[in-house]
Parts: structure tokens; sequence; C-alpha cells
């Protein structure tokens, strides 16, 4: 059934008619939260989740992932006893992101973690280009 600019499609979950727009027909479609929460909790959680890979991966930055968030940052957490706070960067000390052994670590803030890059940057033009 099309409606202007968009159709009733029916809910992942429930089959219930829901309206989406043509831009978003390639999303999967919910009736509501409580749709989207049952679905996810089935379909989309544990190896069914999209970042599973085995439990762990590489993702595109470097960085080795288990069962999706990235390792460094659970080891840290696990370290510190807490979670990190959202300015709080975890430094690879020796720029090797899949060394995650704790002597590896810097814990910074982002701000520290920028000026310790324009730090080493800088230092390496100086040994290398000049």
């Amino acid at each position: 059934m099309s409606v202007k600019n968009g159709a009733i499609v029916a809910c992942c979950w429930c089959g219930e008619g829901v309206y989406k727009s043509l831009s978003r027909l390639k999303r999967k479609a919910f009736c509501s939260i409580d749709c989207k929460s049952k679905y996810a909790s089935k379909y989309a959680s544990g190896e069914n989740h999209s970042c599973w890979k085995l439990g762990e991966h590489i993702n595109n930055y470097g960085y080795r992932i288990v069962h999706c968030k990235p390792e460094h940052r659970t080891i840290v957490e696990n370290i510190i006893g807490r979670k990190l706070k959202k300015d709080e960067i975890v430094h690879h000390i020796n720029g090797n992101k899949t060394d995650n052994r704790n002597t590896n670590f810097l814990l910074c803030s982002r701000s520290y973690h920028a000026d310790l890059h324009k730090t080493m940057a800088s230092r390496y033009q100086q040994e290398h280009f000049i």
C-alpha cells in the first residue's frame, strides 16, 4: 500500500502496519520501542549481533574489539575499577593498538591526548625531516 512520499510496511516484530518515508524504506520498521527491543534481544545480540564476528575482530581503526567493545578500554576499566568517563582516552604508549598489556596504557583526557600526539608528530618531523 503506497502513501504520499512513503509506504506502509509491516513491523519486523509484530507485523502491524507502520508508515515509512521513502528515504527510510531500507531500514527495519518497528511500530514501537517495545517491538524494537524485543527484536533486538532475539536477533541482534550475542552471536547474532553485527559486531560479533566470533566474538573478536580488529576494527577499521586498528583496535581489537571483543564482544562489541574495544578491548583496551575494558582492560583499563577493570584495572581502575570503574567505567571510563567520556573525556578519558586510553593511549597506547608504544603506538601498537593491538598491544593491550596494562603496561602499555596511559589514561589521559582528550585535550592531553591531542597535545601528546601533536608533540609526538613534531618530534618525529624534527628527527626525520630537519
